[in-house]
């Protein structure tokens, strides 16, 4: 849903340069770093056991 709101946006996102040159570059970079913060917030897997094969991954489910 991301992807769609993403490719209907970045056609405006272009269109920002008219009034400021870098500002679609700004507005990408700002993302992609809000991106990363984000990805901190997912849960930590250090000390868990990870399926390694198939049937590993089959018995979690």
């Amino acid at each position: 849903m991301f992807g769609r709101l993403g490719v209907i946006a970045c056609q405006w996102v272009i269109l920002l340069a008219d009034f400021w040159r870098p500002s679609p570059f700004v507005t990408f970079g700002i993302m992609s770093f809000a991106a990363g913060v984000m990805s901190l917030f997912l849960p930590e897997t250090l000390g868990r056991t990870l399926p390694e094969t198939l049937e590993d991954g089959e018995k979690m489910v």
